[in-house]
Formats: C-alpha cells, structure tokens, sequence
C-alpha cells in the first residue's frame, strides 16, 4: 500500500509473463474451461506471445480482452485469420523484420516494424494509437475506417511514406496523424467518404489524395511543405501548411493556405469558390 494525504491506498501489481513460441507452422490460440470445453468468445482472457527467431511466424486466428504479439522475424497473418483484441491496444512488434497481419475488431492498433508495416482489415474500423515502421506503412480498412486513437495534432504513424485506402481516412473527430520520414517516395491516400489528415513532417510528398465523396481537410505543423500530385474529390477541399505544391485539384470548393509558398502546376477545377492564400 501507498501512503497519499494520509489516506492509504492499495496498489496491485500484476507482471505479464509472455509465451514464448519458436513453430514451423502456423499459431493459434484457443481458451478452454476447466471440463475442456472452449470460451467463446474468448472474454477475459489475455493473448501475449514472443518469438526470438529470426525466422517468419505465422499467425492463425487470435482473440483476446488484451492482446501482444512480439517477433524478431517476421509477423504474419495466415490466409483466411484475423486478429482482434477486444478491450485495449491490439499490440504488434517486429524487431527487425514486417509486420503483414489480418486485422479483426480492435480497440486500438499499435505496432513496430523493422522493415515495413501491412495491415488489412476484415471488417471493422482501424483505430491507429501508434504504429513506427523504417520502412512503409500500409493500411487497407475495406469498407470500413481508419481513424487515429490521438487528439488533433498528434502522431499516429511515423514511417517513410504511407499507403492508406479505407471508407474514411481519418475523420473530424478523430483525425490521423501522420509523420513521413522521408520525400524520396511519394504517399498516397485514397477513401470513399472523406480525409482528414494532420502532418507533422518534416514535410509530405503524396502521389494521390483522393476520395470519391465527403471532403479533404489536411492541416499540418508549421512550416511543413505539403506536395500533392492530384488532390481530387466530390466535396469540398481544405488544406493548410507551411507551403503547398500541388497538381491537379479537382473539388467543389478548394481552400488553399501557405504560409510561404502556394504553387498549383496542373487544373484547378472546382464547381464553386477556390480561395488560394500565401500569408508571406
């Protein structure tokens, strides 16, 4: 117990002790009472597996309350499973190899890769908490969305460039924060109903922006330098950032705002008000 005012309080501490897992197939997990029966769905019980192999591991379908997988190789999902983790972050390490794994229902997502981070999804939203790749991090939610777990003006994503295709790509409630650590390859980002994007930089170079309906809002720290080949959807666009290139913009109405430097090379084609500001 903890001594706090005068008052006592109990502290419980509990150590996680993980499996550790060394297979040439596929693992699976699977809870059973005590007659040998199996817990479905798999409610208060905890998943936390390590392999120290440099070799793949291959992943079959796992669920859990919480649930922790960490590889020196790398992680994979076999074909046809899925990942999910009920209560808190659905956690997800590769020490030096990918990350390329079937996601599940979730309450958060956080993972490392050495190499590259892969995720798709199998029905449900993706909520990112935190995810670091040295390489690329790819996420495809389907019909559903990806959304960042932060406030406003936080990281989700740090990788060298991002590949991101979902319902929504963030939304105005739970924006995703992305920090590219390289312009040597070009990002894209591609949705159905809707953008929203915060960069920390320190810049962003995109391939594509791109939703069929719903709007692009793209705000990013200061001084950050946005480039954007084609930025393109039915509604409205808004992006905001230290300076801006882009090509082709197609819109409803396009709002463009620089602190510096404000260049379009391609179209501006908008059904309704384009206002292109450069402050300096």
């Amino acid at each position: 117990s903890v001594s706090v005012d005068g008052s006592t309080l109990n502290v419980s501490l509990k150590k996680v002790s993980p499996v550790e897992v060394a297979a040439t197939g596929t693992v699976t997990t699977k809870f059973v009472d005590d007659g040998g029966n199996t817990i479905t769905p798999a409610t208060n019980n905890d998943v936390y597996l390590v392999s120290e192999e440099s070799t793949p591991t291959v992943i079959g379908d796992i669920t859990g309350d919480n649930v922790r997988i960490k590889t020196v190789g790398d992680l994979t999902s076999a074909t046809n499973t899925s990942v999910s983790a009920n209560k808190a972050d659905l956690i997800l390490e590769s020490a030096e190899g990918n990350v390329n794994v079937n996601i599940g229902k979730i309450a958060g997502v956080t993972s490392r890769a050495g190499s590259n981070i892969v995720l798709t999804g199998t029905g449900s939203d993706i909520p990112v908490d935190m995810m670091y790749a040295r390489g690329s991090v790819t996420i495809n939610s389907g019909n559903a969305d990806i959304v960042g777990l932060e406030g406003d003006n936080d990281v989700n994503i740090k990788a060298a460039n991002v590949q991101l295709t979902g319902n929504h790509v963030g939304t105005g409630t739970q924006v995703l924060g992305l920090q590219l650590t390289s312009t040597a390859t070009q990002s894209n980002v591609t949705a159905q109903n809707g953008i929203d994007l915060y960069l920390a930089g320190p810049a962003a170079n995109f391939n594509t922006l791109t939703t069929t309906a719903g709007d692009i809002g793209v705000m990013t720290a200061k001084g950050i330098a946005l480039t954007a080949d084609t930025v393109s959807t039915s509604g409205d666009i808004d992006l905001s950032a230290g300076s801006i290139k882009v090509g082709t913009v197609t819109a409803n109405a396009a709002t463009l705002t620089a602190e510096t430097d404000l260049t379009v090379t391609g179209l501006l084609h908008t059904v309704s008000d384009s206002v292109l500001t450069a402050t300096d």
